[in-house]
C-alpha cells in the first residue's frame, strides 16, 4: 500500500522502526517515531512527541515522561522526517532543523490541498 507521502512526493517510502515522522492523527500533524511495525496490517505504531507540529523552527519539541504511542495506518503517513537535534538545555528537547521544517511545511501544505 502507497502512503499519503508517496503519492504527494511520486516515490516510494518504506518505513522502518527507528524512524522519525510526521504523521496525521486525530485530526492533526504529528510528529513521532516508529517503535513497531506490522507487515499484517501494513500500519506503524508512533511515539508521538508532546505538540502538534506548529512548524517553528524554534520550537523544541520533546517526548512526554509517559510514552504516548498508537497506531497509524501507512496511509496516513505523510513523511519521514529525517533525525531530531538534541539540546542539553535545561529542558531537553529536540530540533528540526530549517530544511526539514521546510519539507514537512510542503508536504503538508500538499495534503490540505
Amino acid at each position: 500500500m502507497r502512503g499519503f507521502h508517496d503519492a504527494i512526493l511520486e516515490e516510494e517510502y518504506k518505513y522502518f522502526v527507528s524512524d522519525h515522522v510526521l504523521c496525521l492523527y486525530d485530526g492533526g500533524c504529528w510528529a513521532g517515531i516508529i517503535t513497531e511495525t506490522s507487515n499484517e496490517l501494513g500500519d506503524y505504531l508512533v511515539r508521538l512527541m508532546h505538540l502538534k507540529v506548529d512548524f517553528n523552527p524554534a520550537s523544541g519539541y520533546s517526548y512526554p515522561e509517559k510514552h504516548y504511542e498508537c497506531w497509524i495506518p501507512e496511509d496516513s503517513m505523510l513523511c519521514p522526517t529525517g533525525p531530531l537535534q538534541y539540546d542539553h538545555g535545561v529542558k531537553p528537547c529536540y530540533f528540526y532543523n530549517k530544511a526539514q521544517i521546510k519539507k514537512m511545511q510542503n508536504v503538508y501544505k500538499k495534503f490540505q490541498n
